[in-house]
Formats: structure tokens, C-alpha cells, sequence
């Protein structure tokens, strides 16, 4: 977007919100996006259109029709955007052009609840992206691995907690066919998250377990 018309359209957004914003708060970046939880909807090209505004404080959604979700910075966990690489590498250009998920924003908030938007154009990167996974920083504190033998395991993801919260937050993703949800791994599983638990200092590792 032109400097000038970008200027003009934050100016709008923030005209437009200023009812339901806090004093002070400032209008950063907007575009217009395919959003909803759906993806395959989306990718499809059939998501409906969300008008999205990001401010200091929260990101704005704005539906066709005049309603509007503010989402609170604090209330998001996580942001999933990948910048456009260094036009002079050719080849991550051409992987990147070509992926359509490349282009895709996921917003996780602390409650599960997920957002994809997708910026209208078919090469279009969100200009919102960069600011917002910059003021919702990268959880993750540390990445481990469990094997249970013969090759076979999962990666964990060791993650801050939200904010007020006691302990970490702990995510994995096991190997393909590792069923981590029957037994005998599931009791296996419980042992060795306890002993990553331990190492890491989480006063939860002694928590009952689901």
C-alpha cells in the first residue's frame, strides 16, 4: 500500500474505532483479509471479508456488516507469520510465492480459541504481521525430545505460561504412528514429562495429571 494511502486508511480505521477504543490507543497497521476458523474455507477463497486494524493494544476485526471482535494483545498466546524472505535469495521467493499457507496469520489466544486470516491478493503478505508477532513474543523457552525406543518419540515444546500463571506451559508433537494416547506409552509418556517437569523447576511436575 502507497504511503499516502496507508495514512489515509489509519485514519479511517481510527476514526471508525474510536468508540470502543481505550484513550490513547493508536491505529498501527490495517488490511483486508479472508478470516475465520475455518481454513479450508478460506483457502478456497470463500472466507468471508474482515476488514483488520492492529493498535498498540489489541488487533480489530471488522465484519462486513459493521460488527467488530477487539482482541486484546494480552489475551493473545500466539502468532503464527512468516515474513517475506530477502528478495535476492530467488529460491525462497519462488517457496514462499508458491505456498499459499506461507502467507497465512494464525492467532492462538489463551482461552484456545484460533483466528486465520489471509491478506486479500494472491502474493499479498500481511502488512499487519511483523508488528503483531513482535508484541506477541515467541513462547517457546525450550525445545526437548523423548524417545521411547526404536527411533520412535515426540518433540516437546517447553513454552512461558500466560502471564500471572505458575509454571509452564507444555505442547508436544509425537512421530508418525507414536499413539501416545494408549497404553503402555501413555503411563511412559506421564513419567518422562514428570522428570522434564523436575529439571525445568515447574512446582506443577507434582500436579495429578489428567
Amino acid at each position: 500500500m502507497l504511503p499516502k494511502l496507508k495514512a489515509r486508511a489509519i485514519t479511517r480505521a481510527q476514526r471508525r474505532l474510536a468508540p470502543v477504543m481505550e484513550p490513547g490507543e493508536t491505529v498501527l497497521e490495517v488490511d483486508i483479509c479472508q478470516g475465520g476458523s475455518d481454513l479450508f474455507q478460506i483457502l478456497s477463497g470463500r472466507g468471508p471479508r474482515v476488514h483488520v486494524a492492529l493498535s498498540d493494544r489489541a488487533l480489530y476485526l471488522i465484519q462486513r456488516g459493521g460488527g467488530t471482535d477487539r482482541l486484546p494483545i494480552s489475551e493473545i498466546s500466539d502468532v503464527d507469520f512468516k515474513d517475506r524472505p530477502d528478495p535476492n535469495d530467488l529460491v525462497a521467493s519462488a517457496v514462499h510465492a508458491a505456498d499459499r499457507l506461507a502467507r497465512l496469520v494464525k492467532v492462538r489466544l489463551w482461552d484456545g480459541t484460533t483466528v486465520a486470516l489471509m491478506p486479500l491478493g494472491r502474493k499479498a503478505v500481511a502488512t499487519f504481521g511483523a508488528e503483531l508477532k513482535e508484541r506477541v513474543p515467541d513462547r517457546t523457552v525450550a525445545e526437548h525430545r523423548i524417545d521411547f525406543g526404536d527411533g520412535r518419540g515426540l518433540r516437546v515444546f517447553q513454552q512461558r505460561g500466560r502471564p500471572g500463571s505458575v509454571g509452564y506451559d507444555w505442547n508436544f508433537v509425537p512421530d508418525d504412528g507414536v499413539e501416545v494416547h494408549k497404553e503402555p506409552l501413555r503411563a511412559l509418556l506421564d513419567q518422562r514429562m514428570r522428570e522434564l517437569m523436575r529439571a525445568a523447576g515447574d512446582p506443577n511436575a507434582e500436579s495429578p495429571q489428567p
